[in-house]
């Protein structure tokens, strides 16, 4: 964009004065090599113009064009691949206007050897041809004193060939933070933390909008202790790249508070936080609470500073935090930004209305026992005997909590010190009575289950399928060791299992992670079900067989594994439902996809041994802010020129009743349609009559075939309601074009569209070990690298399918393929 901009300017004839201001600009917001080189290159030639009135451009006196060019050389010096092309500009520039000096030549050469860089050698060779220009008596001498310095460099250097390598070939971000963790785990005499933070610059020359770069670079920055100059000109560029991260901008108000900035400005930063649509949003709801948690807890030091001077704006900006949280239909996952609110009006000595937040949270986290105990704690500290009873009483009285033991537990405690043994005994009688309740309850529960299992929609479709799973479907930590699964592997792993609410989300892991690793680490908390370790290595998803093991292995948060301080939280909220994507898609391309918004943790494929036309997956990423960022930018749009994407955050709690053109009995199929003749107009034109058509979908599923026939003879019409697709039952058994449409209600099971399979043995072949999540459309896609394709059929109970191709032998190609 910088380029195209100053190109524009260049272009325009505009003003030099106009273009070096844009170009000082552009290197400060973005300090890529391609810019700092034309900005040099463009210095530099004017000031070589002779046709050019120097004392007409501040910009173009001598030092001025050597602070600046000092300045992109610093700035891009520890950039291997081409940091070169900058120091020769500033190399060339200082030897014109200095030449008669060596000394600061000969300083520059030594200060440039000590640097990494790809052309290190090219250098060092150059040094030598200067000192036996300049110092040739002393050449030894001198030569010796430069190569103590080179060959450090150089070595450097060559470790790094590797990476280089890589990130030239595949510049992915996976592999960006994987270099960067490469850096920063090298023994401590050999960790150069410029490197690193080059690193980060070159990464997010490539991927500028990814929020996750920016907040590691700034935490990193912080943690080596950079200038205010350095970390306010990266924050300030970081919010501009996104905008909509409230966590980038929770930096600049932290940092802005670390720097003394003063109320003025802090406040002038919070008022552009309003023209942020995002964070006005319902999608934006997770970030917003972010920023705003930083933005309260500086008003509140704000005020203690200030001896109470902004109390009431304290007490209003939290009033206004709350309603809005209570307000929105989208329902916040975690209750940071409330507990904050909480503590600060409970500091402020405004009980009754720290009270009020609570009563008015429990609207939307009153499932969660870790809700009511929090709230349960505090009613003891700051309330009295019977406000603490009250509160714990409540989820005793609800069938929804989550973790109903802990409740009944707390109570039966709290009354044992706190009460009479009257009011002690009745506690455990009705606790007592509650868990066997609640027992009952489970054992119906997973009775009725494990007669009827059924795939949900997890965010509030009802069933995506009305078939019976099997139970082999769900995925088990361990096999048999006779390899198929026992009676009490599958009872253990029934659909009862909540993956949402007992899995967590560990980031930060050392390099070379792996699933053995993660399961010794956690082994003292508890049963693990399930462990996803993502592609890059970086992050997992660990599943617990009850909700005491997830809250056990929430207590390693920040504790260290081979090195690392690893972040362990819940991974409510991280998982996505993915589908009306098309068929063609494979995990790999869905990874790529999702990967934009964030780290991949473990994506999963339904089986399709027993519903061969399921098409959706569940994909994990590593934070629920991705997961949100996901839905907000791929929810109902395009994918990949297809139909409307699904996207949603994974939640199977929430069942109601199954909607859609199938279900409400709005699609129609029609078969017989003449593939020659009749196109999508002419089928819209006698269909059109009976109501409003949504939508008309005529499949053709070889598409080689195209120009040979329209569509494979038959089509699914959706009107806009059930009466009026009734209605056009009628165009079943009239005549179009040369043949008669079979019309009827479309069901379940739609039609193949795939050919049979031919008996020319010459042209099939049989494919193994084929797994059963893969699909029809995947595997046609890979065997069409290789030649035309006719049909494809997949057994996946078998782990088998055949693929026939056209007018070619099996053999030709076969053996080159594998």
């Amino acid at each position: 964009m910088w380029l195209d901009w100053i190109n524009d300017d260049i272009r325009r004839d505009k003003d030099y004065h106009e273009i070096q201001q844009t170009m000082s600009l552009a290197v400060r917001e973005c300090p890529s090599v391609s810019l700092w080189e034309k900005y040099g290159q463009f210095l530099v030639d004017l000031y070589n113009k002779k046709d050019l009135n120097r004392d007409d451009y501040s910009f173009l006196r001598q030092d001025m064009i050597l602070s600046e060019l000092a300045v992109g050389t610093e700035t891009t010096s520890y950039y291997i691949p081409d940091s070169h092309r900058i120091w020769n500009i500033y190399m060339e520039f200082q030897t014109m206007v200095s030449g008669r000096n060596p000394e600061v030549l000969k300083t520059m050469y030594l200060q440039r050897l000590a640097v990494p860089h790809a052309y290190i050698e090219d250098t060092f060779s150059q040094y030598s041809t200067f000192i036996t220009a300049h110092y040739n008596n002393d050449y030894e001498e001198e030569m010796l004193k430069a190569n103590k310095i080179y060959a450090g460099a150089k070595k450097a250097v060559e470790y790094r060939d590797k990476w280089e390598i890589a990130i030239r070939d595949d510049p992915a971000i996976s592999l960006y933070a994987e270099y960067i963790q490469w850096e920063q785990k090298r023994p401590k005499k050999y960790q150069n933390q410029e490197l690193v933070k080059a690193l980060y610059e070159r990464a997010l020359l490539v991927h500028p909008f990814i929020q996750e770069i920016w907040d590691d670079y700034l935490l990193f920055l912080c943690d080596k202790f950079y200038s205010q100059d350095v970390v306010d000109s990266v924050v300030d560029r970081s919010v501009k790249a996104c905008p909509w991260s409230g966590t980038l901008w929770a930096h600049k108000i932290r940092l802005a508070e670390v720097y003394k900035c003063d109320e003025e400005e802090m406040f002038v930063i919070v008022s552009q936080l309003s023209g942020i649509p995002y964070f006005n949003s319902e999608e934006g709801l997770e970030e917003w609470k972010i920023v705003r948690t930083a933005w309260l807890s500086y008003l509140y030091r704000l005020n203690l500073e200030s001896d109470d001077a902004y109390k009431e704006q304290v007490v209003a900006e939290c009033t206004e935090s709350v309603n809005r949280l209570v307000e929105s239909k989208r329902k916040s996952y975690t209750m940071d930004l409330e507990q904050i609110i909480i503590e600060i009006l409970t500091k402020l000595d405004c009980m009754d209305l720290a009270r009020q937040v609570w009563e008015k949270t429990s609207k939307y986290h009153g499932k969660k026992s870790e809700f009511w105990i929090k709230w349960f704690q505090w009613e003891q500290v700051h309330g009295d005997y019977q406000s603490a009873l009250d509160v714990i009483n409540t989820p005793m009285s609800r069938n929804n909590i989550d973790w109903p033991e802990r409740i009944t537990q707390a109570l039966v405690d709290y009354e044992r010190i706190n009460g009479t043994a009257y009011s002690t005994q009745h506690s455990i009688v009705k606790s007592r009575q509650k868990l066997k309740m609640v027992a009952e309850k489970r054992v119906q529960q997973e009775q009725q289950q494990n007669e009827e299992v059924v795939e949900v929609d997890p965010v509030g479709g009802g069933p995506v399928e009305d078939k019976k799973r099997a139970y082999s479907e769900v995925s088990s930590s361990q096999e048999p060791e006779n390899g198929k699964a026992s009676k009490a592997t599958r009872t253990s792993e029934n659909p009862s299992r909540d993956r949402e609410h007992n899995s967590v989300v560990v980031t930060g892991l050392p390099s070379g992670t792996t699933e053995e690793h993660l399961r010794k680490f956690f082994a003292d908390c508890g049963e693990m079900k399930s462990i996803y370790v993502s592609f890059d290595s970086t992050a997992a998803s660990i599943e617990f067989s009850s909700h005491d093991y997830f809250l056990s292995a929430l207590t390693k948060n920040q504790k260290n594994m081979n090195g690392s301080h690893i972040t362990v939280v819940s991974g409510e909220g991280t998982t996505l439902w993915v589908t009306n994507f098309p068929a063609a898609e494979t995990e790999q391309s869905m990874v790529d996809e999702l990967s934009n918004y964030g780290t991949v943790v473990s994506i999963r494929f339904p089986s399709l041994k027993y519903n061969t036309n399921r098409r959706f997956c569940y994909v994990q990423l590593a934070s629920q802010e991705s997961a949100q960022k996901a839905v907000a930018e791929l929810d109902g749009k395009p994918f990949r020129g297809a139909e409307n994407i699904v996207v949603k955050i994974s939640d199977p709690s929430k069942k109601q009743e199954r909607t859609g053109p199938l279900s409400e009995g709005r699609e129609l199929i029609v078969k017989g349609i003449d593939f020659k003749t009749v196109d999508e107009n002419q089928v819209r034109s006698s269909f059109e009559k009976y109501g409003q058509i949504q939508k008309i979908h005529l499949p053709l599923a070889n598409k080689s075939k195209k120009g040979e026939k329209l569509h494979d003879g038959y089509a699914f019409i959706t009107f806009s309601t059930a009466d009026e697709a009734t209605s056009a039952l009628a165009m079943n058994g009239v005549k179009l074009g040369n043949r008669y449409l079979n019309v009827s209600k479309a069901s379940k099971n739609p039609p193949r569209s795939n050919k049979r399979i031919q008996s020319d043995p010459s042209k099939i072949l049989k494919v193994n070990n084929v797994s059963d999540t893969v699909n029809q459309e995947q595997l046609k896609t890979v065997f069409e690298k290789v030649a035309p394709v006719v049909a494809v059929q997949i057994s996946p109970k078998n782990g088998t399918a055949t693929v026939e191709f056209n007018n070619i032998s099996v053999s030709s190609f076969v053996f080159q393929f594998f």
